[in-house]
């Protein structure tokens, strides 16, 4: 059966799909001892009785022949030159498409000779996508700016090949030209024909060159000088990624600008006495510099990507100015900021309590250390029944009838100047009894 595709989809094939026709001569005989004059190996004996058809003079299949069970066609045909195509099966890849690569002259030279051309199929079961392809990204100028507009993709997928596989199809994704995820399209409809488009930016206009990445706080504009559409689909030993290619369209563009707005932030929430970083979206082919503000003032020798906050800055705002510059760019700067908080004291796990919930005994908290801080202050503070229990700060605590009924908790609070307040709080007791 030929089934025919539209030329964008066709496109996408000529992508992957390579068959080559390689034409092998055989040694000229006898005219009665040559029983077909031309033979299609079409590679492997799965091809048994897969159609091949031989077009001339723009008749469509005008010779046909179902390969054997050695997955070889045979023909017995005049002196000519034709167009051979391989029909496509429940198994394997073929293509009679106008201008696929698997449409390809054939030669019968004369009665005498036999000439045989290797036609290798390819399984369905482990390479099941036929063609995949990735259209250039482009913009178009609005009348506020440029917008990301017009990225088209497109592929072919058979879910014919493998009826065992209940989900043919298991992840599609669109990644720039260092991996950032511009979209992902997750599970779709799977149709064994399909060339699709859609807008990158949502709806918001942005300077050329630059698409939005991210989803939420996280989202941002990223610059596209690439982008690869990324198809992952099952087959029969696990998956297979399929990926295709394309560089952006920037002819609109001119020179696009270096960094817009929000390409600039800060690594981290900036804290007192740590490293901060400037983390930039930018070009991959330009350069950068950075200048560092704290309270306003410029930091004197602050001009590398990153940041050491002193201790004295807890409470200041810290700012970083970029600016980046290339050849064929419009240079532009751009800044981020953040509020310097107070140092961490890092990890405080739960304190716990030993002892019997009884009145009369006495519980006891094992206080937990914070890790990485050194002369830390440690206080105890003891609860029954959620409330306070006057006067019980330390850390053995002796239960009284006033308890009787309560489960009780202990809170541990660290402090050390320069650091933030951490706090902890214990699993509650069983309910103390007489």
């Amino acid at each position: 059966m030929i089934t025919p595709r539209p030329r964008t989809r066709v496109l996408a094939a000529l992508a992957v799909l390579t068959v080559p026709l390689v034409g092998v001569v055989v040694a000229p005989a006898a005219h009665a001892e040559v029983e077909h004059d031309l033979l299609i190996d079409l590679g492997t004996a799965r091809a048994a009785g897969v159609l091949v058809c031989l077009e001339a003079g723009g008749q469509s299949c005008g010779e046909s022949s179902a390969a054997s069970a050695d997955g070889v066609a045979r023909f017995s045909i005049d002196p000519g030159s034709y167009v051979a195509c391989v029909t496509e099966s429940e198994a394997l890849w073929g293509d009679c498409d106008d201008t696929s690569r698997a449409r390809r002259t054939v030669v019968v030279a004369s009665r005498d000779t036999t000439r045989t051309y290797r036609f290798p199929l390819r399984s369905k079961a482990t390479d099941p996508v036929a063609g995949l392809s990735a259209h250039p990204m482009s913009w178009r100028k609005t009348s506020s700016g440029y917008y990301a507009w017009s990225y088209e993709w497109g592929y072919d997928f058979s879910t014919g090949f493998a009826p065992s596989i209940a989900k043919p199809w298991k992840r599609t994704r669109l990644l720039t030209q260092s991996g950032i995820v511009l979209r992902d399209f997750g599970k779709e409809s799977v149709s064994r024909s399909t060339t699709g488009g859609f807008s990158v930016g949502g709806g918001t206009t942005i300077a050329c060159g630059f698409a939005y990445a991210g989803t939420g706080k996280a989202q941002r504009p990223v610059p596209v000088a690439s982008t690869t559409l990324e198809l992952t689909v099952p087959v029969a030993s696990g998956t297979r990624t399929y990926r295709a290619s394309a560089a952006a369209d920037l002819s609109r563009c001119g020179k696009p600008v270096t960094l817009v707005d929000d390409s600039v932030r800060l690594s981290r929430t900036p804290r007192a006495g740590a490293t901060v970083a400037a983390d930039v979206a930018s070009w991959p082919d330009v350069k950068q510099s950075y200048r560092w503000y704290l309270a306003g003032k410029r930091v004197k020798g602050a001009t590398s990507r990153t940041y050491k906050l002193p201790a004295s800055a807890a409470g200041k705002v810290v700012e970083v100015r970029v600016t980046a510059s290339g050849k064929g760019y419009r240079t532009a700067t751009r800044a981020a900021s953040g509020l310097v908080h107070r140092r961490s004291l890092g990890t405080l796990k739960k304190p716990t309590v030993t002892g019997t919930a009884k009145t009369g005994r006495t519980l006891r908290v094992v206080v937990p250390k914070v890790t990485g801080v050194k002369k830390a202050r440690y206080a105890v503070r003891w609860y029954a029944g959620g409330k306070k229990v006057a006067g019980a700060t330390r850390r053995t605590f002796r239960l009284t009838s006033a308890q009787v009924g309560e489960r009780v908790a202990v809170r541990v609070t660290v402090t050390k100047k320069g650091y933030a307040t951490k706090t902890a709080v214990s699993k509650k007791t069983a309910v103390v009894r007489r």
